[in-house]
Formats: structure tokens, C-alpha cells, sequence
């Protein structure tokens, strides 16, 4: 069972050909779960493709590597072949209630600034990374605070959400089998 690691962050990607896009969600598992030679146990990645729904959850992955190589492979593995390595799951559209509590939602708009002052997060909260078209209904409605980033493409709100984030709140990392928090620079 995943311990239960706060502020939680959820990313939520829409790909409608998964296994037709393997080079773009290889970058995409690489900059929502990897960091520094460990994996981001405080995130999960929710990858839309049609009616189905793939989760990774960070706490429950393991053996995930930043090598090209690799990362192709896992990709192949999940969603083309589909079979399911510990930490990701398969759901249904209609499961989508089950993967995000209410909480704050960072989302890409070209017309809002960045966060100016990070530190003005709330701790306790669940982050969800998302542009609003990805968002199912039940949860976009259920989402309370919204913290806008002004960001051109999915990897690049990826990027900057995560930056946010760890500059404010830290992140909990998995390395060489130890679970870790490290503080905000």
C-alpha cells in the first residue's frame, strides 16, 4: 500500500494513439516522474487514451530510469503491449472520481502570469497539472483554488508546475530505495 506523501501532484496528459507516441510520452513520464536519479514518490501520471485510463503512481514505481532506452521500452511495455508493471493501472473513463481529490489545479493559459510568490501555496492540498480541456467533468468541478501558469505546450507546463512546486514545498524522492524529502531551495 502507497504511503500517502502531502502536497500530492497529479499530471493529466490526453493521448488519443498512445502506442503511436512513444517519443512524446517517454518525455512525458521522464519530466512528471524522474528527478535526479530518483523517482517522484509525492506524483502521479494519468494518461487519457480514448476510453481507457493509465496511472502511474509514483510511490508504487519502481526500477524507472532516465536512460532513452529504458524509458522507450517501459513505454512500449504499458501502452502497447499493455502489460501493467507494479505502480500503474488501468482504468475506465468512468473510474476517473477515484484519481483526484479536490485541491489546487495548475493549468496552461497564455493569458495569466506565472505564480508570482510561491511560498502562498497551501501545504495541505493536492496539486493536479493539467491543461482544463484534460480534465474530466466530475473533477474539474470539484477543484477548489486554480493557479494559472502561462506555458506553450503540455512538457513545458510539466517543467515549470514541478519547479513551482519543489521551490515552495520541496518534493519526496525515492533513491537507491530510500524514501527522501527534500526541502524548497
Amino acid at each position: 500500500m502507497s504511503r500517502i506523501y502531502k502536497p500530492r501532484r497529479t499530471v493529466i496528459v490526453k493521448q488519443d494513439d498512445p502506442c503511436s507516441a512513444v517519443d512524446e510520452l517517454k518525455n512525458i513520464i521522464l519530466y512528471s516522474l524522474i528527478i535526479s536519479h530518483g523517482i517522484r514518490v509525492d506524483t502521479d501520471l494519468v494518461v487519457s487514451a480514448g476510453n481507457l485510463l493509465f496511472q502511474f503512481t509514483g510511490s508504487d514505481l519502481r526500477h524507472l530510469h532516465a536512460q532513452e532506452e529504458s524509458l522507450l521500452g517501459f513505454v512500449r511495455t504499458v501502452f502497447c503491449k499493455q502489460v501493467l508493471p507494479p505502480g500503474v493501472r488501468l482504468l475506465t473513463k468512468g473510474a476517473s472520481h477515484l484519481l483526484i481529490e479536490s485541491g489546487s489545479v495548475l493549468m496552461t493559459s497564455r493569458d495569466e502570469r506565472v505564480l508570482v510568490n510561491p511560498q502562498t501555496i497551501p501545504l495541505n492540498k493536492h496539486f493536479v497539472i493539467a491543461s482544463p480541456w484534460m480534465l474530466p467533468d466530475p473533477v474539474s468541478s470539484s477543484l477548489e483554488g486554480v493557479v494559472k501558469l502561462p506555458v506553450n505546450n503540455m512538457l513545458e507546463l510539466i517543467i515549470v508546475a514541478h519547479y513551482v512546486l519543489d521551490r515552495a514545498l520541496g518534493a519526496w524522492v525515492r533513491r537507491h530505495g530510500r524514501v527522501e524529502h527534500f526541502n524548497p531551495a
